[in-house]
């Protein structure tokens, strides 16, 4: 490039904060998550012709990123220009472009069903942090522009289907019955839950905004509902069977999205070790607990369904339940050194709308990045019978404290550059596929289930066995997504498969393969998240203690962990 080292620098910089901020101006829903109030009144456009002119984007950012990243790799030396956080950030900018950039050119949006999904999870999200008259207005903003949303993205559903790429069959039918319901539900209350927030805050709106975001509501669930007749009449008939990635796609995402190194076969013998050690656990502790009987984990089955039967009489007991592991596990880490517990913690527990993640009992809404005063969210299924009293502990961890609402608290007060950050809420996330933060984020709260277990938070008993029941469903999800994606594996042998890993009921099975088929390559995110994050601490070596090494990690931001391994050899 003929560039000094101090120029180099300073390109990496201006081509990061270019493309974050395109990017945050092409996608809204991405920058209101992250705390950029700025773009909370906002929906992106979903129409070819923005798709066209985001993709020109894109690919004059990847040409000047991939200069300097090629430069950079020829000349890898103290005096190259880049250090590691620049490195870290032009990857950043790397992955996410060029993943954008092959979804714009295959022109997936036309069999995109989850993008339907985006504008009721960014007015839920832009709702749970109103708190006052400003804030309602921007919800309302948002609110008022669902309707031309769905109709662009609905144009790009139909040319998918008048070019034979209509969405999977099994998806498209899911989304009819339940999902898009629940979205069209959720429009309609915008205007209660506008004003309950605000009146938590001590804010009466004025009758003509609440008037206002019941119109704007309205219509938007009205919206929702003509969209989901269309997509019953014109996109399911049209819709295929089997849809996969294919071993291509699959692999660059992998390896381009997620930053991993492991192949697929690799991959794949992860899964099948790490299942092979959750059935014997699962063995283990069903025999601990006086379960004599149990010699396989066939056997286990009855005892696994015993031990998720108990239910909490009520929604508020479920709460309190949460609650309660959240304090626990605080003091627990906080006790053992184990993990940095910034001061402050905000973390609110909220009912999950509808139309938000189907199936789910508690999800996490992270602390917004860039807002200090943002608070994080877990959203809890408002149905006591779906919550397993036995999975509350877990959950309370994995999706809290010190999982993911802690992880997001810490990377708040200390806040690594944001381009790494693009996509790292569920719904902004799944709308595109781009799982580009996903190994460090579901990485991180299992590694966080599994320090608490090594350290004695979880009892024996059913607690235990709940837990290898859990490692058995993650290993499972690992074999599903590539299985479905990149090795041919049929439907009904995804179901068996699934059945026999997990000893579940063939219902739950085939929702699993719907999960995968919805958000493929997310599922496995868990397991080698985890994975790849306990290769690191082991690196690391035993002179570092277990709060260094968090705390460093967590520094870095939502980057995949291979990029790391020099940071911690």
């Amino acid at each position: 490039m003929g560039r000094t080292p101090e120029t180099r620098a300073s390109a990496v910089v201006a081509l990061r904060d270019a493309f974050f901020d395109a990017h945050v101006l092409a996608h809204p829903e991405d920058g209101s998550t992250l705390g950029l109030r700025e773009h909370t009144g906002r929906l992106s456009d979903p129409s070819r012709g923005a798709a066209e002119i985001e993709l020109a984007q894109l690919r004059a950012t990847l040409h000047e990123a991939e200069v300097i990243d090629a430069t950079d790799a020829t000349d890898a030396t103290e005096t190259s220009g880049l250090d590691a956080d620049l490195r870290l950030d032009l990857d950043a900018v790397l992955r996410a472009a060029r993943h954008h950039s092959r979804w714009l050119e295959r022109d997936e949006d036309a069999s995109n069903l989850e993008l339907a999904l985006l504008p009721n999870g960014a007015v839920q999200h832009a709702l749970l942090h109103v708190e006052d008259e400003e804030h309602a207005e921007a919800v309302a903003r948002r609110t008022e522009a669902v309707p031309e949303f769905l109709a662009r993205h609905l144009e790009n559903l139909r040319r998918g289907a008048r070019e034979r790429r209509g969405p999977d069959r099994v998806v498209s039918e899911a989304f009819v019955e339940r999902v898009l319901p629940g979205a069209c539900s959720s429009m309609q209350a915008v205007a209660s839950g506008v004003v309950a927030r605000a009146l938590h805050h001590g804010v009466t709106l004025p009758s003509a905004m609440v008037e206002r975001l019941a119109r704007a509501g309205s219509a938007a669930s009205e919206a929702y509902r003509t969209f989901t007749h269309a997509i019953a009449e014109e996109i399911v008939p049209a819709a295929r069977h089997g849809v996969c990635l294919g071993a291509e796609e699959t692999a660059f995402r992998l390896r381009d999205t997620m930053g991993l190194d492991s192949s697929i076969d690799a991959l794949c013998t992860l899964a099948e070790r790490s299942l092979e050690r959750a059935h014997r656990d699962l063995v283990e502790h069903c025999r601990a607990a006086g379960h004599s009987d149990v010699k396989t984990a066939e056997d286990a089955r009855e005892v696994v369904l015993g031990v998720l039967a108990p239910k909490p009489a009520s929604v508020e007991e479920a709460v309190a339940l949460y609650e309660r592991h959240l304090d626990g596990a605080t003091r627990f880490v906080e006790e053992r050194g184990l993990v940095p517990v910034p001061e402050g913690l905000a973390l609110e527990l909220e009912p999950l709308p509808a139309g938000i993640a189907d199936g789910i009992v508690l999800t996490n809404w992270p602390a917004p990045l860039l807002d200090a005063r943002g608070k994080g969210h877990a959203l809890y299924a408002a149905i006591a019978s779906e919550h397993a009293i036995v999975q509350c502990k877990n959950l309370a961890v994995h999706e809290g404290i010190p999982g993911h609402y802690l992880q997001s608290a810490c990377w708040q007060r200390g806040t690594p550059s944001a381009v790494r950050f693009l996509g790292v809420t569920d719904d902004v996330a799944m709308s595109r596929s781009y799982f580009g933060t996903m190994l460090s984020v579901e990485g991180w709260a299992v590694h966080m289930e599994q320090l608490l277990c090594e350290e004695g938070f979880y009892d024996d008993g059913a607690e235990r066995i709940f837990f290898a029941f859990c490692d058995a469903i993650r290993a499972m999800r690992v074999l599903l997504d590539l299985g479905l994606h990149a090795r041919g594996l049929a439907e009904e042998d995804a179901v068996k498969m699934v059945m026999k890993a997990t000893m579940m009921s063939e219902g739950w099975a085939r929702s699993q393969v719907l999960r995968s088929k919805r958000i493929p390559m997310q599922s496995l995110t868990y397991l080698v998240g985890c994975e790849e994050i306990r290769a690191l601490r082991r690196g690391a070596g035993r002179d570092v203690d277990a709060l260094s090494f968090h705390r460093a990690l967590l520094e870095m931001g939502p980057v995949p962990p291979s990029k790391l391994r020099n940071a911690f050899a």
